[in-house]
């Protein structure tokens, strides 16, 4: 009797095991269909709208200039091979350089080659759907190969549930458009000083020799912005090694001609490498082969005359942000953006963490240009960058009264003095997190009229300041690096500025920069809510002191701004030290501090 009863007890409990398992199962099933959902990203002109208005919009057809893609969870700078990478920097030897750095964009591309391949396996999903992996986190998604399977919405819910997913996204993007003008000068005369840089433009040692500089120009008839030709560059620039991706020889566009010559003239024996892409076209503008040929072709810096003109709204998301800052995280390159040429606030990609923005002064140096776009929906605080003369008189116009005008124009000056330094200083292609703070300490914030440091250390309309060729290429030496670990633990060494006795009375303007990790928080906004979560910076605090005394203290607010400024009076020949705290943990990442008395 006993053991029927016990008996009947444990096949009531299994039932009841079962139940649970099965009731258990079902959550999970349902709640595995919502969150999928979530990682979906429907990125229209008009904003981010919900998954079910999404996919009822999807349309692939040739007509629509739709393209889709997806991210991945896992990146290589969150690999310990990368964090291995970075550590040797400071062993590779000057004649190793350049042969390090494809080393780490090889083993970065493997990364990515090695999770696609993990993603087709555990999936299931055809490779023909998926483009071979580059040096990228973003996979795109065969358009052709897409529209042939019987259900477009199954196969992109069974990309969602893989747990190797972060977004799967489905975009498409805005007009840009480049301003020209006139205006009366010389390069020598007027447009050099403007930037500091009479007197080292021409010295051989800085004319980007060993720097291969990339110049990515963004097809725009209507402006006659787009493709140029080798052989232009060359008649001009005969020292210049210039490899270009227009295969078809098509005619040189006026708006790259004025970039190409912008940098031929200021780094005259560096290797040039051209190549174009499409605005109007989401399918060729983020497809990341464009940038896979830089990386190839181990290109240090790239300038991007456009960028400026795609503007979501507030806190929504772009992909191209995520590109630029995990390529220029994951690779050792440096991208230079335009900040837009509307006035108002600068658009994805300028908008991206990483990248340089730059905006634009008139012709004397001295006022932001009116044109000049400033702010951003998402990094409010520190786009643009910085800022160089809008107006260059270049020496091949023959009119001297003729020059353009634009952000489009005072990018490539900024591109250009990174290849000088380069040239001189070539550890600086190991270490581009260094480029952005001693830009930005080096610049010349006096000289713009009515310069006014907000919260972050940075004017709202000219960043950090105009550039100064001089003291930029100068002080290659005020600057270092430092890591942050996923606990927020800053590994930062030279923490000191020796004052000389010249200096006493002057003020130090010392830079913090580091590189953003995020990639836009959440995925697909809710049927009922109208803004997208907006990416989050890591948090950082700079503090200065002299002795025990600390003389002044700077903090970032996790969203506005990756770039301080502090300015600290010199009074005394006492070592002024520099405290870098992170006031809030996530992935590691790296950044660097510089140093330049006004």
């Amino acid at each position: 009797m006993k053991e029927k009863k016990l008996r009947g007890l444990a096949k009531a409990a299994a039932v009841v095991l079962v139940a649970a398992i099965l009731s258990l199962f079902i959550i999970c099933l349902f709640n595995n269909g919502e969150s999928h959902r979530d990682k979906f990203i429907f990125a229209k002109h008009q904003g981010v709208v919900p998954y079910s208005e999404g996919i009822r919009q999807l349309d692939l057809s040739s007509e629509t200039e739709q393209s889709v893609s997806i991210e991945l969870a896992d990146v290589f700078s969150d690999s310990a091979e990368y964090e291995a990478l970075m550590q040797n920097r400071e062993f590779v030897p000057k004649s190793e350089i350049d042969r390090y750095v494809m080393q780490v964009r090889s083993k970065c591309k493997q990364f990515y080659s090695q999770k696609r391949a993990k993603f087709l396996t555990s999936s299931g999903i055809d490779d023909r759907l998926v483009e071979p992996a580059g040096y990228s986190h973003i996979l795109e998604i065969n358009k052709e190969a897409l529209k042939a399977q019987a259900s477009l919405e199954k196969v992109l819910n069974k990309m969602a549930k893989s747990s190797l997913v972060r977004y799967v996204v489905i975009d498409n993007c805005e007009d840009f458009s480049a301003e020209p003008a006139a205006w009366f000068g010389s390069w020598q005369g007027e447009t050099l000083p403007t930037i500091n840089g009479q007197d080292y433009v021409g010295i051989d040692y800085m004319q980007g020799e060993g720097v291969n500089l990339g110049i990515l120009e963004a097809l725009d008839t209507k402006n006659d912005s787009g493709y140029i030709r080798a052989q232009d560059v060359k008649a001009e620039f005969p020292d210049l090694n210039v490899v270009s991706s227009n295969s078809r020889n098509y005619e040189t566009c006026s708006h790259g001609q004025t970039v190409a010559r912008v940098i031929g003239n200021m780094a005259p024996k560096c290797n040039m490498y051209i190549d174009v892409c499409n605005p109007l076209n989401n399918t060729h503008i983020f497809n990341t082969s464009n940038f896979s040929w830089f990386l190839e072709n181990n290109v240090s810096v790239v300038n991007c005359s456009w960028g400026g003109g795609h503007k979501p709204p507030k806190n929504n998301y772009c992909r191209m942000d995520n590109l630029v800052n995990q390529l220029s995280l994951d690779n050792l390159i440096t991208f230079v953006f335009a900040a837009g040429n509307d006035g108002g606030m600068v658009g994805c990609p300028s908008s991206a963490a990483n990248v340089i923005c730059v905006g634009a002064t008139d012709a004397t140096g001295k006022e932001i240009a009116d044109y000049s776009s400033y702010g951003s929906a998402v990094h409010s605080g520190c786009k643009p960058t910085m800022v160089a003369n809008g107006t260059p008189h270049l020496p091949q116009q023959s009119n001297s009264f003729h020059a353009t005008k634009g952000t489009s124009f005072s990018a490539p000056m900024v591109t250009a003095a990174i290849a000088m330094q380069m040239s001189s200083e070539p550890r600086f292609k190991l270490y581009p997190e260094r480029l952005i703070p001693l830009l930005v300490a080096t610049a010349d914030n006096g000289k713009i009229k009515g310069f006014t440091k907000n919260q972050f250390g940075l004017d709202a309309k000219a960043g950090g300041g105009m550039l100064d060729l001089k003291k930029f290429l100068d002080f290659p030496g005020q600057c270092d690096s430092f890591t942050a670990n996923s606990a927020g633990t800053v590994s930062f060494t030279n923490k000191y500025y020796v004052p000389k006795q010249s200096e006493i009375g002057k003020t130090l303007k010392i830079c913090l920069f580091w590189m953003s990790t995020d990639r836009f928080v959440g995925g697909n906004i809710s049927e009922d809510d109208s803004i997208k979560n907006p990416p989050s910076l890591l948090s950082m605090q700079m503090r200065a002191r002299v002795g025990s005394n600390y003389i002044g203290t700077i903090n970032s607010d996790g969203l506005s701004s990756n770039v301080l400024v502090l300015y600290v009076p010199i009074s005394s020949l006492t070592p002024i030290t520099v405290e870098i705290n992170a006031l809030s943990s996530g992935r590691t990442t790296k950044g660097a501090v510089a140093y330049c008395v006004q």
